[in-house]
């Protein structure tokens, strides 16, 4: 089974980011207290039971069986499940959460990895771990270490005969990279592999049937932490964000999983271009490797969801405040947050399908020139192979920039410049782009550029038809090719029949 799912983000574990809040209010505890300071704390205690509630529901769970995805990662930070006070004593409510969400899954055929997102002491020295200081002290203080390993006792033992459960995900991207002012975390790497070995030990005397999923240090990036294999039902789990969408950004990882016989799993990735998902996601599953959609919900206004909550009327009194504008009342505040849980709810959700036609590669979705399809009958691949952009480089296709353009990284934090880039095709070269659960037929309109004189077919890969030919004068044109019956998975040719022409994006729409 190869996995495509989407990542519950902000559930169990809020992250400020995905409520609009700049500066301190980044992590939990203190987004806790922001919502406590703003609100008093019966409401505040209130809100975060309704919360929980309201924002993962069984209407969830239908509508990402609905569009098609076969899978959810829940990440929960360990305060959910158990008490943060000496000793060692479960939190039941929270566990109901987990209980409750596994159920809905089951009834819709959906299965679940459970993400240790928020690790006693913090695993990351980051936001995204609910640490108090960006010190990953789950590898420093032995007492987080400990509740770390029964946390996962108990889970195994509450989950051990759910089927519907995938993988344990043990630690969410443990030990970031060095950054400016912040405490060094190299020299913790051999406790992460200490950690894995004795959780793992662990585990597997309880359960002996889940896969168990890895990550490696530095935002889950690194192979070197794979040096062995942890079990032999390990899951390689690895990251991507901000790379260039091709095969270069799986092949450090498949050649890990050919040496460890291990799977690999793409469990989370996201906050990207509609196009450069439909480059990265398509690609990795046509090359066995799953995914995980990050995330399956936030607030409107960011990168793109499945859904978008809708911001309430006054949420700008809340987002000044955090940045250090005026505090609205307390009145005014519970109401802006009462608005907001009716938000959440996911029938009040904005559904935003281009995202979800990107990621699933399904028409409407527009295709850039680059990203064809991959594999030996995929492409020409005349040509020497190696670019100077290192996109694609092994496919025998010319990738260059677009005309008047410079690559270069650029426009928000994860913008690889891949768009900058086209795809040249001389006479006689051609390429394949696939298009997925297509109901009748497509129109497909190719954005191309050309020096002079030059034309291209647009067809079926399997039809050798003559016609459908559709010439270019030269400059930049869209230009729109006939309309193209068929149903299913479909592999479309383009194909260049005279002159030079460069490939920007192709646009696939259904027909009417």
């Amino acid at each position: 089974i190869i996995l495509s799912g989407v990542g519950f983000g902000n559930w169990l574990l809020p992250e400020g980011y995905m409520w609009a809040f700049r500066g301190p209010y980044d992590r939990p505890h203190r987004i806790e207290y922001l919502i406590r300071h703003l609100t008093g704390t019966e409401y505040a205690n209130n809100f975060w039971k309704q919360f929980k509630d309201a924002y993962t529901t069984k209407r969830d769970i239908e509508l990402i069986a609905e569009m098609g995805f076969n899978s959810v990662r829940i990440p929960f930070n360990w305060r959910v499940l158990m008490k943060d006070e000496p000793g060692v004593e479960f939190e039941e409510d929270g566990f109901k959460l987990i209980d409750r969400c596994l159920d809905w899954c089951e009834e819709f055929n959906i299965y679940v990895v459970l993400d240790l997102h928020g690790a006693p002491g913090g695993q990351t020295g980051s936001n995204i771990d609910d640490c108090i200081d960006d010190i990953p002290r789950l590898f420093i203080d032995s007492e987080s270490r400990e509740k770390a390993i029964v946390l996962w006792e108990e889970i195994a033992r509450r989950y051990k005969d759910r089927d519907i459960v995938a993988a344990y995900d043990l630690l969410n991207e443990p030990l970031r990279t060095s950054l400016p002012n912040k405490p060094d975390t190299e020299y913790l790497h051999p406790e992460l592999v200490r950690f894995y070995d004795d959780c793992v030990a662990a585990i597997r005397r309880i359960d002996d049937r889940h896969a168990i999923s890895i990550e490696g240090a530095n935002w889950s990036s690194r192979t070197d932490t794979f040096y062995k294999s942890y079990d032999e039902k390990m899951i390689i789990h690895f990251h991507r964000y901000g790379n260039l969408p091709g095969e270069e950004s799986y092949t450090e990882w498949i050649e890990l999983s050919e040496r460890l016989n291990a799977p690999i799993w793409l469990g989370e990735s996201g906050e990207n271009k509609d196009e450069w998902c439909t480059a990265m996601y398509p690609l990795g599953v046509k090359l066995g490797i799953g995914f995980n959609f990050w995330p399956w919900k936030k607030l409107t206004g960011l990168n793109s969801s499945p859904l978008e909550i809708k911001r309430p009327e006054d949420w700008d009194k809340i987002t000044s405040f955090v940045s250090g504008g005026p505090r609205p009342s307390y009145k005014e505040a519970q109401e802006i947050f009462d608005e907001y849980l009716n938000n959440i709810k996911a029938d009040n959700c904005h559904r935003n399908d281009n995202i979800v036609n990107s990621v699933l590669r399904r028409a409407p979705v527009t295709v850039m020139g680059t990203d064809f399809d991959t594999g030996e009958d995929c492409c020409s691949g005349k040509r020497p192979k190696g670019n100077l952009y290192r996109y694609r480089s092994k496919t025998g296709m010319h990738i260059k920039p677009r005309r008047g353009m410079v690559y270069s990284r650029g426009q928000h934090g994860f913008d690889s410049g891949w768009e900058k880039l086209c795809l040249e095709l001389n006479a006689g070269e051609w390429a394949i782009y696939s298009v997925n659960d297509i109901s009748r037929g497509v129109t497909v309109s190719v954005e191309a550029e050309a020096d002079g004189a030059a034309s291209m077919r647009v067809t079926l890969d399997a039809d050798d038809a003559k016609e459908n030919i559709v010439s270019f004068a030269g400059g930049k044109e869209t230009i729109t090719a006939q309309k193209i019956e068929c149903s299913g998975d479909c592999r479309f040719k383009i194909e260049c029949i005279s002159g030079s022409i460069d490939i920007h994006s192709i646009k696939f729409s259904e027909l009417d």
